[in-house]
């Protein structure tokens, strides 16, 4: 952990300063569990800060959500590339977020219990599933505005893991409280449906599945898609001609490069109704979507830490 600290020391004095106007808005059970990685590991509380700050201002990332007639046999399926628009083989960029990769499964007091693909060290996420089959993953954004003084990205995410037991609960954490500009798909197995939301500091706007929007001019029935713009084209290529019949494996290969940037940290696909999931990390050398997936169940995850 120290290492990667050490990794963003050019940048420490700016997140510090991020995180210090952040920091009136966090929740404090958050500060307390920073303070405890910090206690654990050695490092100050402001190293854990600039930890959970700092890779959230690089995310560039791809998402789809797709059910119904969408989907083989109706099934929900949210799937998710966790990129970095930096080289992760680079030994002083990359090494680090490669070689501590994990999952996290908290089942905190008072809270919904959920599991997150993450870094050690994390109290923020990117993305993950809780037990009511909510499933919120952040994108980078299409614009630069951005501002301190509210709940940084990472934050919202893990807030909406933590207390959101349905989509409008969701949709209503992660437009609160705005700091960057950033993307997301939000969707719940309960119903199921999804949104797409495209937040700034100033507005947001949510997108509905078949709701055209200029960045995202292939709109689909039953499915919300959102990346970049020639890796949206490709995705919602793959997505079209995949209509009707995406499976587990067919939504595994839906994010597939170039969905997936060369810098694919992990990627991972979820089946909220059944609270099933799949994650692949990238290898020294292969980006995730080139390694192999591994099947996880969060039912049978919690189950070991009854």
């Amino acid at each position: 952990m120290k290492e990667f600290v050490d990794i963003q020391k050019q940048f420490y004095e700016d997140l510090l300063e991020s995180w210090v106007l952040m920091q009136p808005f966090i929740p404090f059970r958050y500060i307390q569990e920073m303070q405890g990685v910090a206690d654990a590991t050695g490092l100050s509380l402001e190293d854990i800060a600039v930890l959970n700050v700092g890779p959230y201002f690089v995310i560039n990332c791809g998402s789809f959500a797709a059910w119904g007639p969408a989907t083989h046999n109706g099934t929900m399926y949210h799937a998710r590339s966790h990129d970095f628009p930096i080289n992760i083989q680079d030994p002083e960029t990359g090494a680090y977020l490669v070689e501590h990769q994990l999952l996290i499964v908290r089942k905190p007091d008072g809270f919904f219990k959920s599991v997150s693909p993450s870094l050690a060290g994390d109290v923020t996420c990117s993305d993950g599933i809780n037990e009511m089959g909510i499933i919120p993953g952040m994108l980078s954004s299409w614009t630069a505005d951005e501002t301190y003084q509210g709940i940084g990205v990472g934050f919202r995410v893990r807030i909406a893991l933590d207390c959101a037991a349905t989509l409008e609960e969701a949709i209503h954490i992660l437009t609160q409280n705005r700091t960057l500009g950033y993307n997301f798909i939000v969707s719940d197995g309960k119903i199921p449906d999804a949104r797409g939301l495209a937040t700034t500091p100033q507005k947001f706007d949510i997108i509905k599945p078949n709701q055209f929007h200029e960045l995202l001019p292939h709109p689909m029935e039953d499915a919300v898609l959102i990346s970049g713009r020639d890796r949206y084209e490709k995705l919602a290529e793959r997505v079209r001609d995949n209509f009707g019949k995406i499976n587990v494996e067919k939504a595994l290969r839906l994010m597939d490069r170039p969905v997936a940037m060369k810098s694919n940290l992990h990627n991972v696909l979820f089946a909220p109704q059944t609270l099933e999931f799949w994650v692949a990390h990238a290898g020294s050398g292969t980006p995730a979507c080139d390694e192999p997936y591994t099947h996880y169940s969060l039912s049978e995850l919690l189950s070991r830490i009854e």
